[in-house]
């Protein structure tokens, strides 16, 4: 009766944040794993099999645009959704990512942990939590 949790892939050199997102999709019921670095990102989506890549565009070795790219052009990976989370609000930055196959684009600073949590849940086609709590 038990279906597995879905999984999601954090790419996010901001270890704090990375483990605070961590713990609360956790607490939701996804199964999650942190990669620090673009050049690890395409590795761990191998290993780790995730839904989602929840993905900075700020990381060290090599970009968030670039690690889209990759993920894209790999036919393992490319059918993985991707959900864009930058400290990046600029629209040329939001348009570069819907250009390399974002499926979603969402600013650090604009969104609170709920509403992130309902839009992953909107992203992998989940239901929404019957508890609603303040992020």
């Amino acid at each position: 009766m038990s279906k597995s949790k879905p999984k999601i892939l954090i790419v996010d050199d901001d270890e704090v944040l990375a483990d605070l997102y961590r713990m609360r999709l956790e607490m939701e019921g996804f199964e999650i794993s942190v990669v620090s670095d673009g050049e690890h990102a395409l590795e761990g989506i191998l290993e780790f099999k995730p839904d989602l890549v929840l993905l900075d565009l700020m990381l060290p070795k090599m970009s968030g645009f670039d690690v889209l790219k990759l993920i894209r052009r790999t036919p393992a990976t490319s059918k993985i959704r991707v959900l864009v989370f930058s400290a990046l609000g600029d629209l040329d930055d939001r348009k570069r990512a819907a250009i390399f196959g974002a499926d979603d684009y969402e600013v650090k600073s604009e969104i609170s942990l709920a509403d992130m949590v309902a839009k992953l849940r909107e992203l992998l086609t989940l239901p929404q939590a019957k508890e609603t709590r303040e992020g």
